[in-house]
């Protein structure tokens, strides 16, 4: 799953050099807002180990990732937050058909995004982030990309793929680690959930 976040502007000038430095600035702001909500996740199953990256939407200890990651009747779940802190979660449900799990960790005053209530357009300026070849234990911080939103459609069921509907196609960098976890595209608004082949996505907005 890969969580997008879409920025506002959408670039349709080009800007002067006043601009551009305002945007860097401003994508550094971004970049803090949302690399402080993402997550590295682990679990036990069958035996196995399953490893990817999640999101936190709430400020009391959601976090939304992909099946992928997390499925069902996965056990020893653990989400490393930022600053290399470890937590037990629990699994609250788990939406085969969408392929996204919801965790609960046991915290308050968390730094989360809240997911939004409509599609980003195409163009705006997207960001992922994600713990890329567990950078998350190097440097207590997921990896982060820019890109735009580069399209939107519906995609019918194909293969093992158990997900069919809208997808969210981004420039932003979706590495395989990423893959294997929940993706987020990162929209400067609130987070719509749609689905993304194989994965689901989730778009927030700021």
């Amino acid at each position: 799953m890969v969580a997008i976040f879409v920025a506002c502007w959408t670039g349709a000038p080009r800007p002067s050099a006043t601009v551009r430095a305002a945007e860097a600035v401003g994508i550094h702001a971004i970049a803090d807002r949302v690399l402080a909500t993402t997550v590295s996740i682990s679990c036990d199953v069958d035996g196995g180990s399953f490893t990817g990256s999640g999101a936190v939407i709430s400020s009391a200890g959601h976090v939304l990732t992909a099946t992928s990651v997390v499925p069902r009747g996965a056990t020893q779940v653990t989400v490393l937050f930022p600053g290399f802190i470890r937590r037990p979660a629990a699994i609250v449900a788990v939406d085969d058909a969408v392929g996204v799990t919801l965790l609960k960790v046991e915290a308050s005053g968390l730094a989360s995004l809240s997911l939004a209530s409509h599609l980003p357009e195409l163009g705006e300026v997207a960001y992922t982030a994600g713990d890329v070849d567990d950078v998350m234990l190097a440097n207590g911080r997921a990896s982060f990309s820019r890109g735009v939103i580069s399209g939107l459609y519906a995609v019918e069921r194909q293969g093992e793929a158990s997900f069919a509907g809208q997808v969210i196609e981004t420039t932003a960098a979706v590495n395989p680690a990423d893959c294997s976890s929940p993706a987020f595209p990162i929209v400067a608004r609130d987070w719509v959930r749609a689905g993304y082949k194989p994965h689901a996505k989730c778009t927030h907005r700021f």
